[in-house]
């Protein structure tokens, strides 16, 4: 069973491990981001995939996905603040 801890519980833990310990926490936690990237990509092409196959997509250049995707950046909402990269002093 997985128990969710609080943020600062969690780095407050941290801080009491050893320097070399924190860097391989650092390393582990870097890894599973990483992972957890690639899954999503992986869900996003399996999606378009079968939207593609049932007829819901259309083939188009490199250059047309690219335009595509620039013109659509400036139109879709902002990321909540909560999941935006944030700073710790």
């Amino acid at each position: 069973m997985t128990q969710k801890i609080a943020f600062a519980d969690a780095l407050d833990a941290a801080e009491q491990l050893d320097p070399d310990a924190q860097a391989e926490l650092v390393a582990i936690l870097t890894r599973r981001l990483a992972e957890r990237g690639r899954e999503r990509v992986l869900a996003t092409v399996a999606q378009a995939r079968r939207e593609f196959a049932a007829g819901q997509g259309q083939a188009m250049t490199a250059a047309e996905l690219v335009r595509e995707a620039l013109s659509q950046e400036f139109t879709e909402a902002p990321m909540p603040a909560s999941s935006s990269r944030q700073s710790v002093a």
